[in-house]
C-alpha cells in the first residue's frame, strides 16, 4: 500500500484534472446551446419563408382558375362572333347603304300614293304587299345592322379579356418568380439550420465523452479517497500502537522504579495509571 502522500497528491492530480474537464464541459455545452439556437432560427426562419410561398402558391392558383374562366368567356365570345359573322356573310349579298336609301324612299313614296291617291283595290294590296317586301329588306337590313354592332362589342370585350389575360399571366410569371426566389432562401435557411444540426451533434458526442471522462475521473477520485482515508487509519492505527508500547515500556520502568522503592513523580504514577486502564 502507497503512502498517504502519494494518495493524497494523486487525488490533487484528479481534482485539477476534473476541474479541467468540467471547464471542458461548460464551454462545449454553451456551443452546443449556440448551435441548438442557431438551428431554431433557421428553422423558424425556414418555416416563416414555406408559409409564405404557400400563400404565393394559392394566390397563383386562383389566378391561374380565373384564366380559365375567362378563357371560357373567351371561348364563347369567338363562337358568338364567327355565327354572327358568318350569318352577316350569308344576308349581305345585296346590303349597301346607297340602296337601303333608295328602298327606304321607295316605300315613303308608295304609302304617299296609298294615302294621296284612290286606288282599286287590287292596286293598292298590291302596293301593299311591295311595301311589306321592301320593310323585309328593311328589318333584314337593320337585323345586320345589330349584328354588327354586336360583333363590334364582343370584340372590345374580347380585347379586353385578352388584356386582362396577358396582365394575369405577367401577374403568375412574376408570382412564380418570387417563388422560387423564397424557396432558394428557404433552402439555404434549412441547409445553415441542417449544419447547425450537424455541428450541435459533433459537440454533443464531445460532451458525452467528456461526461463520461468526469464520472471516470470521479470514480478514480473515490477509490484513492478511500485509500487514502485507508492509508491513514493505517498510519493512526500504527501510531497509536507504537504511543501504546512506548507508554506501556514506560509504565514498566516506573513500576520497577517503585519495587526498588525510588522516589518517582505524579505524572510518572498518572502514566501508570493510564497504562492499568
Amino acid at each position: 500500500m502507497q503512502t498517504e502522500e502519494f494518495y493524497r497528491a494523486k487525488m490533487s492530480e484528479i481534482e485539477k484534472h476534473r476541474l479541467k474537464v468540467q471547464e471542458e464541459l461548460k464551454r462545449l455545452r454553451e456551443y452546443a446551446e449556440k448551435h441548438k439556437e442557431a438551428r431554431k432560427k433557421s428553422n423558424m426562419k425556414a418555416k416563416k419563408l414555406l408559409q409564405e410561398i404557400r400563400e404565393l402558391r394559392k394566390k397563383r392558383q386562383r389566378e391561374v382558375e380565373e384564366i380559365k374562366e375567362i378563357k371560357e368567356e373567351l371561348k364563347k365570345i369567338k363562337e358568338r362572333i364567327r355565327v354572327l359573322s358568318e350569318e352577316i356573310k350569308s344576308r349581305s349579298g345585296k346590303e349597301s347603304a346607297i340602296r337601303e336609301k333608295r328602298v327606304r324612299e321607295r316605300i315613303e313614296e308608295l304609302e304617299w300614293v296609298i294615302q294621296t291617291n284612290p286606288l282599286p283595290l287590287e292596286k293598292e294590296n298590291m302596293l301593299v304587299k311591295e311595301i311589306a317586301r321592301l320593310e323585309g329588306e328593311v328589318e333584314i337590313w337593320e337585323k345586320l345592322k345589330k349584328m354588327r354592332e354586336e360583333i363590334g362589342e364582343l370584340k372590345k370585350r374580347r380585347q379586353k379579356i385578352l388584356d386582362e389575360i396577358r396582365q394575369k399571366s405577367e401577374g403568375i410569371a412574376l408570382l412564380d418568380e418570387k417563388i422560387s426566389e423564397l424557396q432558394e432562401k428557404m433552402m439555404e435557411f434549412r441547409d445553415q439550420a441542417e449544419q447547425a444540426h450537424k455541428n450541435f451533434l459533433e459537440v454533443f458526442g464531445k460532451i458525452v465523452e467528456k461526461e463520461n471522462e468526469l464520472v471516470k475521473l470521479e470514480d478514480e477520485e473515490t477509490v484513492y479517497r478511500r485509500l487514502y482515508n485507508k492509508a491513514l487509519k493505517k498510519r493512526k492505527e500504527e501510531e497509536e500502537g507504537k504511543k501504546k508500547r512506548m507508554m506501556k515500556e514506560r509504565a514498566a520502568a516506573i513500576r520497577e522504579k517503585l519495587k526498588r522503592g525510588e522516589r518517582v513523580s505524579i505524572q510518572e504514577l498518572k502514566l501508570v495509571f493510564l497504562e492499568e486502564l
